[in-house]
């Protein structure tokens, strides 16, 4: 099955590290691209970060790996 025919589930993705560089980069090539994506971040203010100007199905997510 390809990417673009897989059911909506399987095309659903938690980036953790989406504020900046390569987790941004990706969270928005794949909601521009039909994901569902699940971006970690920090802070309100990074998830409005992440949002601003993005395509697709992009949603933030306060999350914090270092904290248990």
């Amino acid at each position: 099955m390809s990417p673009s025919t897989a059911p909506a589930l399987a095309r659903t993705v938690l980036i953790t590290g989406a504020s900046t560089g390569i987790g941004l980069a990706a969270a928005r090539r794949l909601a521009a691209n039909g994901w569902t994506v699940f971006a970690g971040v920090r802070s309100e203010a990074d998830g409005s970060a992440v949002v601003d100007g993005a395509q697709g199905d992009l949603r933030p997510v306060r999350l914090d790996v270092t904290q248990a």
